[in-house]
């Protein structure tokens, strides 16, 4: 029989949110996120310098959204674990006292992002499914987001889970055992450095196999600030450790989509300023804790021709923690230059 919070669920499914827009992107909010994520390529955030570039002008990173996370809320209506009341949101699953998770994403790319476009995002409630996980019944939720512009046309679809976890450990949050974890002062960030450009794949170079030069990115308490303030995300586990540990956790951890974006910019790194970043998929299996190093891995699963001759390559990439703990798994379709 299905538990009661499934059931809830499945009212959800195929249920769409009304249109919503935005006031005008700007260049300040696409360099915010840029700086947020640590990537900071003159096409994000050097218009000078981005004249030249692929777009001829600034864009936004992939996975700026344009959109935050959550909306504006007044501090008297957020719940104990910072984040807002949601229940006035017409697709979220309200279960009294669970607990819910960024689990993953799966994202399209169609059109970049500029400075100037008015932005329409759309959700739907696309899947709903039970599972059984170390904290007991999980409940994972899909909605899928697509994005529009100024003149209608898609510019994103963006499949995001959330697992919600209906009857947390009464002993404190949904606990595990994390294994041997290696954490340093999480206070001062640390960058990842821009990459050199010193030797961009083309589609003819590359081989099936080939391995990415691995990517180590250091989890900071400043980092996590600043990535929260852009998405709007006060969720309390980023930031009080004392609430963390109220959650089942040793430390407070990276938001699940800025571990996500990390592990995207392994391929958009590697694929230099005349690759296309088509599609990527991230599925988080354990959370980046402050004051961890993750290492992000990937290699060349395939490389194929479309129908009309376009050069592609999907990359399997992977992220580790500390004694090797898989933390993000996914893949990425990217679009190559050829000879």
């Amino acid at each position: 029989m299905a538990s009661e919070a499934l059931l809830a669920a499945r009212e959800l499914l195929g249920r769409t949110s009304e249109p919503e827009s935005r006031p005008p992107i700007t260049f300040d909010e696409i360099a915010r996120y840029a700086y947020a994520v640590d990537d900071v390529r003159p096409s994000y955030v050097d218009a000078e310098r981005a004249k030249g570039g692929p777009y001829g002008g600034i864009v936004a990173p992939p996975l700026f959204t344009g959109f935050t996370s959550f909306p504006p809320t007044s501090i008297a209506d957020l719940r104990p674990d910072g984040l807002p009341d949601t229940r006035n949101d017409p697709l979220q699953l309200r279960i009294p006292g669970a607990q819910s998770r960024y689990t993953g994403t799966d994202v399209t790319f169609i059109e970049p992002i500029r400075p100037g476009d008015v932005l329409t995002r759309q959700s739907t409630v696309t899947d709903v499914e039970e599972k059984q996980g170390r904290s007991g019944a999980m409940i994972f939720t899909t909605k899928e987001m697509t994005i529009t512009n100024q003149h209608g046309r898609t510019v994103m679809i963006d499949r995001t889970t959330t697992a919600t976890v209906p009857q947390p450990s009464s002993s404190g949050g949904t606990r595990r055992n994390w294994g041997d974890l290696q954490l340093e002062n999480g206070s001062q960030a640390r960058s990842a450095e821009p990459p050199q450009w010193t030797d961009e794949p083309v589609w003819e170079d590359v081989d099936e196999g080939d391995e990415l030069t691995p990517l180590p990115r250091f989890i900071s308490t400043v980092q996590v600030f600043f990535y929260g303030l852009v998405k709007t995300n006060s969720h309390l586990i980023h930031y009080d450790r004392a609430y963390a540990q109220v959650e089942g956790l040793p430390e407070r951890i990276a938001q699940g989509d800025l571990s996500g974006d990390m592990l995207s910019q392994t391929a958009t790194r590697w694929m230099g300023r005349r690759g296309i970043l088509r599609h990527f998929r991230g599925e988080v299996r354990s959370p980046a804790f402050i004051g961890e190093t993750i290492m992000h891995y990937g290699r060349v699963a395939r490389k194929w021709r479309d129908d009309d001759g376009t050069a592609l390559v999907e990359l399997e990439l992977w992220s580790e923690g500390s004694g090797e703990r898989p933390c993000v798994r996914g893949s990425a379709i990217i679009q190559l230059p050829t000879r």
